[in-house]
């Protein structure tokens, strides 16, 4: 997505018309505008529907969830939104002025925009969404969310809701459902607590495809491109397939398990999403 906010609803009506005007030869059908905001979004499946949909962009005037800024639902779209290649274009009314503070807008890519010379920004707003693509391009095959820098910690789930593996993750232009982006099992629990951390991750699953062999080299390029300064893996199966890998990683119970037996203990889930950040950022 292009997504479009902040005060100056003249310089976003005008970026809105001349971005289309550029993007509509190149990429057809495949490019959606919407006008006003995100109508729909009232219900969490409404937003997982958003989130997961593929092979096509989208310029939006705004991205409003209708839920409290603390809600999950916020951390859980930003993930999935940043590994998407989302780029949020804030037109404000004076240099220098910030975005309001969001957990949604925190783990998206910024630009800020004000009144200038408007081609130079048209052109510039471009270039960095095209770079945010090349960028992602690398690794949404493998379904991640997250941020994407390397040596950062990688959590690594099984297998994406609802138990099943997607048939042919290997083919260009399968739809690839996105690593604990879902509505329903543990994925609100998983960002809740990723948020109470303060810290930054890639999420992941070691399940992709029904095919033993293409998981263990999806999962072996996956870490390969990454370069993870920590690994975390959350369940048995995950674990299994990170030892075939012969890597170091850390063992914690599935997100469902700490959802279901020790909700009540989630702040040790929290210390080790915590610690593993901290160690990453200040190695020794």
């Amino acid at each position: 997505m292009i997504i479009l906010e902040g005060p100056n609803t003249a310089l976003r009506e005008a970026l809105r018309h001349d971005i289309e005007k550029q993007l509509r030869p190149e990429l057809g059908d495949l490019l959606t505008v919407h006008l006003s905001g995100t109508p729909d979004t009232g219900s969490t499946a409404a937003i997982v529907k958003l989130l997961n949909s593929p092979n096509h962009c989208e310029l939006r005037d705004g991205l409003r969830l209708d839920f409290p800024d603390h809600h999950p639902i916020h951390h859980m779209a930003g993930y999935a939104l940043n590994a998407t290649g989302t780029l949020l274009v804030h037109a404000v009314n004076k240099a220098g002025e910030e975005p309001p503070a969001s957990q949604l807008y925190d783990h998206l890519w910024h630009v800020g925009v004000w009144n200038g010379d408007f081609d130079t920004l048209v052109e510039y707003i471009l270039h960095v969404w095209r770079e945010r693509q090349k960028e992602i391009a690398r690794t949404y095959r493998y379904g991640g969310t997250g941020h994407l820098e390397k040596g950062g910690v990688m959590v690594v789930g099984e297998r994406v809701n609802p138990f099943r593996p997607w048939a042919e993750a290997h083919r260009i232009g399968t739809p690839i459902p996105l690593a604990f982006t879902s509505n329903h099992g543990c994925s609100f629990f998983l960002h809740g607590a990723l948020r109470a951390s303060g810290g930054r991750f890639y999420l992941t699953n070691a399940v992709k495809s029904l095919s033993k062999k293409l998981n263990r080299t999806m999962l072996a390029e996956e870490l390969d491109l990454m370069k993870p300064g920590k690994i975390i893996a959350m369940g048995s199966e995950a674990a299994a397939a990170l030892y075939e890998q012969r890597v170091d990683f850390v063992h914690t119970n599935h997100p469902q398990y700490w959802k279901r037996f020790r909700n009540k203990d989630v702040g040790e889930l929290v210390e080790l999403f915590r610690s593993a950040s901290i160690t990453t950022q200040n190695p020794v």
